[in-house]
């Protein structure tokens, strides 16, 4: 069988590959100038709140102000609260532009790696086009500049994957004591990873079990996966471990308010408070997903992000599947195989099980950017073990790839005008600041702007996604209602105005407050883009 060339005496990368790696970076940081400001819902509700509240220990003294993600582990969004608090707007969209762009790194490494046996000219050009494409993911283009953090968590989950196959010959060739510590290693930081972010936890369970591929005895391959695994939840208990300690101390659950039917904290009903929305609703559905996403974006995703590239992978390890028992009929003297397949095997592994983790625990496309950022990688493995021709298969990988990037559409999660202030906060007047209360209400993102208000007051959220006003038999509810009957100086309601109006009467009547509608002010700061609609800020009366 015919190698792709011998490209494998050249064991660095040429200068097209590092002039890539250090622009690549820098074109994501102007694309998200490009773009304009961030300004999703996620960030208006939490990841500005949340790295303030740990800064300045609000745990408690503010109540459900950001509903269920007021209680997410702070550690990842310190970044950001770090940069929008000490840059320009546009010099924090750039940064984060560029940090996101960073990813190129590890996918340029994965790719540079299974290539050994091309040519050399042939195996940058190829590297460089495989990460490139990657880059161009509809999920990972809507996130450039943004906070949600998966394309930031991914450099730990993708980091661990490209040393895992940059380091394969000694995993499978050294000394057992070295190679273990090179997979503990590898573990803890993208079990790391995954303890900032839960969701990020796909690839470190894929690589675990992509370590029992690799070319070695049995022995050997499982002692690796097993301390690869022991390292990721090494790598989860330094990066969540802390956060998950202090909601246990503070609520009697470490993952406080979800899967509070087990831990049965009195601060949340017993529910377990996982969105199941974006699940597949039958063991047909799950083996069809991703077509059915194809079909149907928002079955994935609140906005429309639409990528071929999934889909056509899938499709194509099912063809490859059928197909593998007849490969020896077209397989032959000038088969063209591009890629090492050793190291091959363990990343198509990774991805299979990634994604079997995915569809079975969240199915929310967004967590799937680092497979989305993978794809092009999988396509030519795959690709490459049905042994074509070579103009067969470089037109089949070329095919796909520009299919996929022809019809993408990454969708926007809510984007502003760039500004001189990222937030756009007016100043409001406040009788009385170290005696007042505030009480939000409705289901709107309004966490953002308790941080421009004086520290001394309390914000309570009595009513949204995760508490409502009848919740007697609710601790926070009980707390909030003993805190505000207890409470001798002014109180203010924030909310939307016009949209929730109605829904804010009814939860202040519940805790005997009512609006002093002739005193009500109404702003419309820089970061809040929801059209025709104000945030409302009015002092209560009690009943």
């Amino acid at each position: 069988m015919a190698s792709g060339g011998s490209g494998a005496g050249r064991s660095r990368p040429g200068l097209w590959v590092a002039a890539a790696v250090a622009v690549v970076p820098l074109l994501h940081g102007l694309l998200s100038l490009w773009l304009g400001q961030d300004a999703n819902w996620d960030l208006r509700n939490y990841h500005f709140y949340n790295p303030y509240a740990f800064l300045h220990g609000r745990l408690g003294f503010d109540v459900a102000v950001a509903h269920h993600p007021t209680y997410y582990n702070p550690l990842s969004d310190l970044p950001f609260y770090a940069l929008v608090t000490t840059l320009p707007p546009r010099a924090t969209g750039f940064t984060l532009g560029v940090v996101h762009g960073l990813n190129f790194i590890p996918i340029l490494a994965i790719a540079w790696r299974l290539l050994a046996t091309a040519p050399a000219r042939a195996r940058d050009a190829a590297a460089i086009a495989l990460a490139a494409v990657g880059m161009l993911g509809a999920g990972t283009l809507s996130e450039v500049g943004t906070t949600f953090h998966d394309n930031f968590i991914s450099l730990f989950t993708l980091g661990a994957l490209a040393g895992l196959v940059l380091s394969y010959r000694r995993l499978v060739e050294w000394p057992l004591p070295h190679a273990l510590a090179i997979v503990a290693a590898l573990g803890i930081v993208s079990g790391f990873g995954a303890g900032l972010k839960q969701t990020a936890v796909i690839l470190p369970v894929g690589c675990c079990a992509g370590l029992l591929f690799v070319t070695a005895g049995w022995g050997r391959r499982f002692t690796l996966a097993l301390v690869f695994g022991l390292g990721v939840l090494a790598g989860i208990a330094l990066g969540g471990g802390y956060w998950m300690w202090v909601l246990w101390r503070e609520f009697g659950n470490p993952l406080f308010p979800y899967y509070n039917h087990l831990f049965q904290s009195p601060w949340a009903d017993p529910a377990e408070y996982v969105n199941r929305a974006f699940l597949p609703t039958s063991l047909t559905e799950a083996l069809l997903y991703p077509f059915v996403f194809a079909a149907e974006p928002f079955r994935v995703s609140e906005i429309g992000i639409y990528d071929l590239r999934l889909p056509l992978l899938y499709a194509l390890a099912i063809v490859a599947l059928l197909a593998w028992p007849f490969r020896r009929f077209w397989a032959g003297a000038g088969a063209f195989r591009l890629a090492d397949h050793h190291p091959g095997t363990m990343v198509l592994a990774a991805g299979a099980i990634a994604y079997l983790a995915w569809v079975k625990v969240f199915g929310v496309y967004r967590y799937l950017v680092t497979l989305e950022m993978l794809a092009p990688i999988l396509i030519l493995l795959i690709v490459d073990r049905l042994a074509f021709p070579r103009w067969a298969h470089g037109a089949l990988v070329t095919g796909l790839l520009a299919v996929s990037l022809a019809t993408m559409h990454p969708g926007t999660w809510g984007r502003a005008p760039w500004a001189g202030d990222y937030f756009g906060m007016p100043r409001l007047e406040i009788a009385e600041p170290r005696n007042a209360m505030v009480i939000m209400t409705g289901t709107e993102p309004m966490a953002w702007a308790i941080p421009f208000f004086p520290p001394e007051i309390p914000f309570l959220r009595i009513d949204g996604w995760f508490l409502v006003p009848d919740g007697a038999e609710n601790r926070s509810i009980r707390e909030m209602q003993r805190r505000i009957r207890g409470h001798a100086g002014p109180v203010y309601a924030l909310f939307r105005e016009r949209y929730e109006r109605d829904r804010t009467v009814r939860a202040l009547a519940a805790f005997g407050l009512a609006l002093r509608d002739a005193e009500c002010m109404t702003f419309k700061p820089h970061i809040d883009i929801v059209p025709d609609e104000v945030l409302a800020f009015c002092p209560l009366d009690r009943l």
